[in-house]
C-alpha cells in the first residue's frame, strides 16, 4: 500500500514540477523590458468605449471624467455605458458627465451577457475601429487610447493594459488583490509579449479590433468569466493578445474578505465553464494545427488541474506518512517534524514573492506592507476556492453585486504616485 501510493506521489510531483518549471522560466523574461513600439503613430483610430454599469453612481463619473481627459482628439472616440440591472442614478451620472447612455432592458446574467446586448444593439451613427472595455470603477491613465492607438497602428489589435490599483493600501485585502494583478502583468503577459506568445486579457482596460470582434463572432459570451472566454476565443481564431504595459487602468480593490472570496470564486467557475465549453476545440485545433500560442495557452488552460493535482498529492503524503510512521500525532514535536517545513515555507515564500513583485514594479510604499504580509492567505485561498468551484461550477450560477465606493478623481491618483 505504501509502495503504491509512494509511486503515485512521485508521478504527479514530477508533473507539478515540470509544470511550473515551465513558468518560472517564462517568468525570468518578465525582468526584460518590453518591447517597444518605436515608431510614434499619430492619433487615427476610432475607439468606442463600453462600460457594463450595474448601481455604480458613485464611482463611474470619476471613470468617465478621467477618459474625457484622454491625451487624444475628443471626436476620436465614443463613451458609452451600458446601463443594466440598475437601481440607482447610475444612467443620469453617465449622462451628465458626458457619455451617452444605453439602457439594457433584459436581466442579463453577466458583465458579459451585457456587453454581448450592447454590441448587438448600438446606435447606428457609432463608428469605430476597436472597442475598449472598462469596468465602471476604473480609472484611465491620461495616455490609454493614445498607446492602445500605437498597439492598433503597429499590427496588435487584441491587447491587454496595465491594470494597477485606486487603493493598494486601504486594507491588506486590497494591497493582496494590487500585488496580485502587479505579478500577473510583470510575469505573465510581460515575457509572453517578449516571447511573441499570447498574453491574456484580464478582466478590464483591454481592447479588441473591430475586425477580430467579428471574426470570433461578436462579443459573445454566456460565462461568468468573460475575459478568459475572449481569450480563448482570439486563440481559436488564431489571434494573439498583445501586451501594453503604457494603457494603464486603476481598478477598485476589494477591501474585505468576503468580497474577495465572491470575485475569486465566480471568476473560478467561470474559468472552468470555459474549459468545458472551449476545451475540446482547443486541444482539437491544437493537435489539426500546432502553434507555440497554442501550445502554451493549452498549458494555462490547465492551471486548475495543477491545483487539484497538488491537493491530491499533499492529502496522499498525509495518508503515507501516517501509514509509515505508525504512531499518532501528538506529541507536538512529531506533528512539527511532518508539517512544520511545509508550514513554514507556504508563509515564507508568498511573502518574499510579494515582496521581490513589489520591489520589481517600484511599487514599495509603507502602506503595501499590509498586502505582502497578507498575501500567504491570498495564495492559500486558492485551494477552497477551486474545491467549491469544481463543486458549483456547472449549476446556474448567477453574477453577484459588488458596490465600488472609492470615488477618487484621476489626479488625486496621479498626485499620489
Amino acid at each position: 500500500m505504501d509502495k503504491v501510493l509512494l509511486t503515485i506521489i512521485w508521478v504527479i510531483s514530477i508533473i507539478l514540477v515540470l509544470y511550473a518549471a515551465y513558468y518560472v522560466f517564462l517568468a525570468i523574461f518578465g525582468l526584460k523590458r518590453t518591447k517597444r513600439i518605436t515608431e510614434p503613430h499619430a492619433p487615427k483610430h476610432k475607439f468606442l468605449i463600453m462600460i457594463a454599469a450595474r448601481n455604480e453612481g458613485i464611482v463611474i463619473g470619476y471613470l468617465i471624467d478621467s477618459l474625457l481627459k484622454q491625451n487624444y482628439p475628443r471626436e476620436l472616440f465614443e463613451i458609452l455605458v451600458v446601463v443594466n440591472n440598475t437601481t440607482d442614478d447610475t444612467e443620469a451620472v453617465a449622462l451628465r458627465h458626458g457619455a451617452r447612455a444605453l439602457v439594457c432592458p433584459l436581466r442579463v446574467r453577466s458583465k458579459g451577457d451585457a456587453m454581448a446586448w450592447a454590441y448587438q444593439n448600438l446606435p447606428p451613427d457609432i463608428e469605430f475601429d476597436a472597442v475598449c472595455i472598462f469596468d465602471a470603477d476604473n480609472l484611465a491613465h491620461p495616455d490609454f487610447l493614445l498607446q492602445m492607438n500605437q498597439a492598433l497602428c503597429s499590427g496588435i489589435e487584441a491587447a491587454q493594459g496595465y491594470r494597477d490599483t485606486k487603493n493598494p493600501h486601504d486594507t491588506w485585502n486590497s494591497g493582496t488583490w494590487a500585488i496580485n494583478y502587479w505579478l500577473g502583468g510583470r510575469f505573465y503577459n510581460q515575457p509572453h509579449h517578449v516571447l511573441s506568445l499570447s498574453s491574456i486579457i484580464y478582466g478590464t482596460g483591454f481592447m479588441l479590433s473591430h475586425r477580430i470582434i467579428e471574426k470570433i463572432g461578436g462579443l459573445q459570451s454566456c460565462t461568468l468569466a468573460e475575459d478568459f472566454e475572449i481569450t480563448m476565443q482570439c486563440i481559436l481564431a488564431d489571434e494573439k493578445v498583445g501586451w501594453v504595459p503604457d494603457a494603464i487602468t486603476y481598478d477598485e480593490q476589494s477591501l474585505g474578505f468576503d468580497t474577495t472570496w465572491k470575485q475569486r470564486r465566480r471568476w473560478l467557475v467561470g474559468f472552468l465553464q470555459v474549459i468545458s465549453l472551449y476545451g475540446q476545440r482547443l486541444i482539437k485545433a491544437t493537435l489539426h494545427k500546432p502553434t507555440r500560442v497554442k501550445l502554451d495557452f493549452m498549458l494555462y488552460m490547465l492551471t486548475p488541474f495543477a491545483t487539484y493535482l497538488s491537493i491530491i498529492v499533499f492529502s496522499l503524503g498525509v495518508v503515507l506518512r501516517l501509514i509509515v510512521l505508525k504512531y499518532p500525532l501528538f506529541p507536538l514535536t512529531q506533528f512539527y517534524d511532518m508539517f512544520g517545513p511545509s508550514l513554514i515555507m507556504s508563509i515564507l515564500f508568498p511573502i518574499a514573492l510579494a515582496l521581490f513583485v513589489v520591489i520589481v514594479e517600484k511599487k514599495l510604499k509603507p502602506g503595501i506592507i499590509k498586502g505582502i504580509l497578507g498575501f500567504p492567505l491570498f495564495m492559500i485561498l486558492a485551494i477552497p476556492l477551486h474545491i467549491v468551484a469544481l463543486l458549483i461550477y456547472k449549476k446556474d450560477f448567477r453574477w453577484e453585486e459588488i458596490r465600488h465606493t472609492k470615488a477618487v478623481s484621476i489626479d488625486q491618483i496621479e498626485k499620489n504616485k
